[in-house]
């Protein structure tokens, strides 16, 4: 079988799950006791990177999406003929595609999406918006590799490991980039929850790639630092179209001067 054709038999069994889930609902209490975990875990994993100024927590570009079902009936971890794996591997290749639509048929259809430490939750516009940053700054998979991780009576868990460049740091000859994870609850043949932690600190991108650029940035084009940055001091990115245009220009002339 083709990779063409195990996408298209994937997407239509998810795009069946998808109808099936909208049926269905769980409870709320279960609902809340797994996102407040998904919290708690988050904020114990975070650390804290510097970038010139710039202080980030690692789980910067993670999210959480939630959804809501509810009568109470548990349903089997993930259905025959889907491959855990197989189905977190290829995810985490739509993401790193960049395309939205090409994600949507693996997540759950009725999502709630919240950043690790934030309140409340945010629109899926905003992950959208998050997904055309990291298009713009380069960031691309260089390889992966998936695990199953803790399976429960109604979810199972899926863990890719993987490393990326970003910045233009492949034209540079620096990176690859690893020790990133993303970290997959999957119900009914769904990603009801999923976090993707970039290992910003360790791995280098921190000190090879983004403190370089945020230091040139800041040098050379100070009236851009409220363009692209929530604050002067270059903290986190902004995000939106305008932004993200913005970060493509000025990371491709940058790309330039390190040559």
């Amino acid at each position: 079988m083709t990779t063409s054709d195990l996408e298209r038999r994937l997407t239509g069994l998810l795009q069946a799950r998808a109808e099936e889930a909208m049926e269905r609902t769980n409870t709320q209490e279960e609902l809340s006791s797994l996102l407040a975990s998904r919290r708690r875990n988050a904020w114990k994993r975070g650390r804290s990177w510097t970038a010139g100024g710039l202080v980030v927590a690692t789980a910067t570009a993670a999210v959480a999406v939630w959804m809501t079902r509810g009568d109470g009936d548990r349903a089997e971890p993930v259905p025959a003929g889907v491959d855990t794996v197989q189905l977190a591997s290829k995810f985490l290749e739509a993401v790193y595609s960049h395309d939205a639509d090409r994600t949507a048929p693996f997540l759950s259809p009725d999502v709630q999406i919240s950043h690790p430490g934030a309140l409340g939750t945010v629109p899926v516009s905003e992950w959208h918006d998050e997904l055309a940053w990291q298009q713009a700054i380069g960031a691309s998979l260089v390889d992966h590799v998936c695990r199953v991780g803790e399976t429960s009576s109604s979810t199972s868990e899926a863990i890719c490991t993987y490393s990326l460049h970003g910045l233009g740091s492949d034209q540079l000859r620096r990176g690859p980039y690893a020790g990133n994870t993303l970290d997959m609850t999957i119900r009914d043949g769904l990603i009801v929850a999923f976090e993707d932690e970039w290992d910003y600190m360790d791995n280098g991108f921190s000190a090879e790639m983004w403190e370089p650029f945020a230091a040139w940035v800041a040098r050379e084009h100070p009236s851009d630092l409220r363009v692209m940055y929530t604050d002067a001091d270059q903290n986190l990115p902004r995000l939106g179209p305008r932004s993200s245009r913005r970060w493509e220009r000025r990371v491709s002339e940058w790309v330039v001067t390190q040559r």
